[in-house]
């Protein structure tokens, strides 16, 4: 039977049921000759051809039985090119005899549990692991023969045992480590120990065992490479890891993998826990809103800033635009949310590439900088409040308030190139701790300054109360009132934006993995400086619009009161002509009622009365 390469869609639509001891033809490529073995093997076939693809070349035989597949059950032999394009050509569906023979393996253990190897070779229980479960515990409780140390690859040792027993020899004997790319989101270690006491074996166990991938792993995703295990690891390698060494549920590597497990196309808890397309539709498409709002307002700062010339002479303003510049850029970058992620990692919405994905993350990563533009603010504050500098001698320093924060950002926007990666919600910078360490830095000292400047703001006040009469304020005061609230309204956009995504980066640096709801959270909020700063910015027009909108919905509704008490349920009439005594006198005064407003005749001075509460407690006082 024509197998194909034996991996991936090259195989989709073979099928082997019904076939009488169907034997694989496979050519070479693609992928270890042990693989096409079990691909092969898994569909029902009893034995492998594989065969080059260069015509006059004989294949290594010795490459075909390597140590790294144990899990192979049928026999396997090699062909050169020309005489496998004959049998494909001529021989398809023919009869092939198919002999084995022993080559070699002996019946007496090298090393058991008891015994060691030679130094250098670790004890693989796996190959005698059959007979000792059919014949008893005649060495030991576990035995098996000795192996050479791997040469190359650490990984060997995790993905080329068949069971935990070996796998933990090895790394123990070899000095093997299982090494993770530098990442938030990748694991530090495998932990082979928590495993050990329900695996040795290789039995079903009462514990919860990791089901890596619930819904069953197609085979043209057995290739793709799995990006927290290591540059060269397949999703194949995951899967059977997970198989061979049963490691509990409650194991941190399980908990890991099965958070990425989306990229070998498997269904279950992954993908952050967004289990359904409204939830992976609600993290591309709820951050995306709030950093369209967060561009719209830091374009409204810029805009007004240069266009006012009062404005654009205030030192504050000309920070607060510059800032406004770093995080329209970034908010842009947090717009595109997942479009610029490869596409192959398949996430939700992904377009991109690895060259777009490093764009995003480069921006996203400069958008910093408006954290730390921030605590040149807070120095401006603190310098203008507490101790009266003017804008003159504050001018003098201008350069140190942008040259720090500018080319601190563009340091670590740069620094993290080669860190640019995919963190699910967009391309973000991967590297653990050293990215926020400067945002923490500029929230701490943001936060003592505006302590100390709100302290100063407090003495100052309960001073001036000994002296000031009621009512009364210097200018100095108002405007240094005035600037300090402008301060605190500035820091609070800082605070409603950072501290919650830190968290998040905080908590995937330490190994531990956040639930949805606050992925989502975080996400949605940490875009929304923009917005915030231009909340701050526009405070004013804003109170006044709120104002009058309060003030007019204020008006309607006592006017709608008093049409309910003065005409009663269901009437129409606008005005009611009565009398009601007079306070000074027990004679009756005429008066008309006329929406809420109570008017006197002609005796009597005339007197607004503007809500309906004033009408009836004048009437019960009269009374």
């Amino acid at each position: 039977v024509d197998f194909g390469l034996g991996i991936g869609k090259n195989v989709s639509s073979v099928n082997l049921n019904g076939l009488e001891n169907p034997v694989c033809l496979i050519r070479r490529g693609g992928t270890f000759f042990y693989r096409k073995i079990i691909g092969c093997q898994s569909r029902g076939g009893v034995a492998a051809i594989i065969y080059n693809f260069h015509l006059d070349e004989d294949l290594n035989y010795a490459t075909l039985f390597s140590d790294e597949q144990m899990s192979v059950h049928i026999p396997a032999i090699t062909l050169r090119g020309d005489d496998g394009l004959k049998l494909l050509n001529d021989n398809l569906g023919g009869i092939a005899t198919v002999n084995t023979k022993s080559v070699g393996r002996s019946c007496v253990p090298d090393c058991t549990d008891l015994t060691s190897c030679p130094e250098k070779q670790f004890c693989d229980y796996d190959v005698y692991y059959y007979y000792a479960n059919t014949h008893g515990k005649v060495y030991g409780d576990s035995f098996g023969s000795c192996r050479e140390c791997p040469q190359e690859d650490d990984d060997d040792c995790y993905f080329g045992t068949q069971n935990l027993l070996s796998a933990a020899s090895c790394a123990h004997v070899c000095g093997s480590t299982l090494k993770f790319p530098e990442c938030k989101l990748c694991g530090r270690d495998v932990a082979l120990d928590i495993a050990l006491d329900s695996s040795t074996t290789n039995s079903n166990s009462s514990l919860d065992i990791c089901n890596f991938c619930p819904s069953g792993m197609d085979e043209e995703h057995y290739e793709s490479n799995f990006p927290i295990f290591g540059v060269e690891t397949s999703c194949l390698d995951v899967q059977l890891y997970f198989d061979r060494y049963k490691i509990p549920s409650s194991n941190r590597n399980c908990e890991l993998a099965t958070m990425y497990n989306f990229v070998c196309g498997c269904a279950g808890p992954g993908y952050m826990k967004a289990d359904s397309n409204l939830k992976r539709n609600a993290l591309v498409w709820l951050p995306r809103c709030t950093a369209i709002t967060s561009v719209i307002g830091s374009a409204i700062i810029i805009y007004e800033v240069m266009t006012n010339e009062m404005k654009r002479k205030k030192m504050n303003n000309q920070m607060l635009a510059v800032l406004s510049t770093f995080d329209l850029f970034g908010s842009i970058a947090y717009a595109l949310t997942s479009l610029p992620i490869p596409k192959d990692q398949h996430i939700q919405g992904a377009k991109g590439n690895n060259a777009t994905c490093t764009a995003q993350g480069f921006f996203i990563q400069l958008n910093s900088t408006a954290g730390y533009i921030n605590l040149s603010l807070a120095v401006y504050y603190l310098m203008v409040i507490k101790f009266g500098w003017s804008q003159d001698r504050l001018k003098k320093y201008m350069v140190w308030f942008y040259l720090c924060p500018i080319a601190t950002g563009l340091a670590f926007a740069f620094a993290g190139i080669s860190s640019y990666t995919n963190v699910i919600l967009w391309c973000s910078n991967g590297a653990k701790w050293w990215p926020e360490i400067p945002v923490i830095f500029a929230i701490v000292s943001a936060t003592v300054i505006m302590t100390s400047v709100c302290i100063h703001v407090y003495k100052q006040e309960r001073a001036s109360m000994r002296w000031r009469y009621a009512g009364t304020r210097t200018t100095r005061e108002s405007v240094s009132n005035s600037v300090f609230w402008q301060s605190i309204y500035y820091l609070l956009s800082f605070y409603m934006t950072w501290p919650p995504y830190l968290t998040l980066q905080y908590i995937w640096a330490s190994g531990k993995y956040a639930n949805y709801s606050f992925v989502l959270f975080a996400g949605t909020v940490v875009p929304m400086q923009g917005f915030w700063n231009c909340v701050a910015f526009k405070r004013f027009q804003i109170e006044e619009v709120f104002s009058t909108v309060l003030q007019s919905v204020r008006i309607k509704v006592n006017r709608f009161k008093s049409r309910r008490s003065f005409n009663g349920k269901g009437r129409k009439k606008q005005c009611v002509t009565g009398s009601i005594p007079n306070d000074s006198e027990t004679k009756k005064t005429d008066s008309t009622f006329c929406h809420g407003v109570l008017e006197y005749g002609k005796t009597d001075a005339p007197k607004q009365i503007e809500s309906v509460e004033e009408i009836v407690e004048t009437k019960l006082d009269s009374t």
